[in-house]
């Protein structure tokens, strides 16, 4: 009797230790400082499992779910994604219906030149140049859970080098302007004795 409880015991605890380690996470970016489209990166528990190449930065495709996941529950998300200087940069739509396998997802940049439409019911975020993300959700399977997060990255616009020069070289300029003044003033004090 003994014997037996000890191996349904580790039966069990082998049964639950698989199912553990079969539900995953998945972290899903999307990369806008690519210069030559989005790169969209599906890491599974930490290791690279899919990188895609979109050109022309912009993504309309479905996303299926790994594991034979299925969404846990529906799901809507669109982003209006602005510079800061207040302009539209990027758009980002995601969505899903519980019980499929798989998402769709829509992803567009300025980075053609066009000016892009705000996102009827998008939420505003302010791109910083590092990873954000926009959506979370579940999909069952038959080991578990899976949880996907998904997160993009965004090209700050950053002056030009001249630019950068042209206002050093204004700066100098009125620093010295500062300086003359001040020591012409100081020399002016002394000559008239205030």
């Amino acid at each position: 009797m003994r014997n037996a409880l000890l191996s349904l015991g580790t039966a069990l605890a082998l049964c639950a230790s698989a199912t553990t380690a079969s539900a995953s996470a998945f972290l899903v970016q999307l990369d806008d400082v690519v210069e030559s489209g989005v790169a969209g990166n599906t890491y599974q528990d930490g290791n690279l499992i899919e990188s895609v190449l979109f050109p022309n930065e912009q993504i309309d495709s479905s996303y299926g779910l790994w594991n034979g996941g299925l969404l846990s529950q529906s799901f809507d998300f669109a982003w209006n994604i602005f510079e800061h200087n207040g302009s539209l940069s990027d758009t980002v739509h995601i969505f899903g219906t519980q019980g499929q396998g798989s998402i769709f997802v829509t992803f567009l940049s300025d980075g053609d030149g066009q000016p892009l439409a705000l996102l009827p019911n998008g939420l505003s975020i302010f791109e910083t140049g590092g990873w954000q993300t926009f959506a979370a959700f579940d999909a069952s399977n038959d080991f578990g859970s899976d949880y996907y997060v998904w997160q993009f990255r965004s090209d700050i616009e950053t002056p030009e080098p001249g630019t950068i020069a042209l206002i050093a070289v204004g700066l100098l300029t009125l620093l010295g302007i500062g300086t003359l003044r001040r020591h012409r003033d100081a020399k002016g004090q002394d000559v008239t004795g205030t």
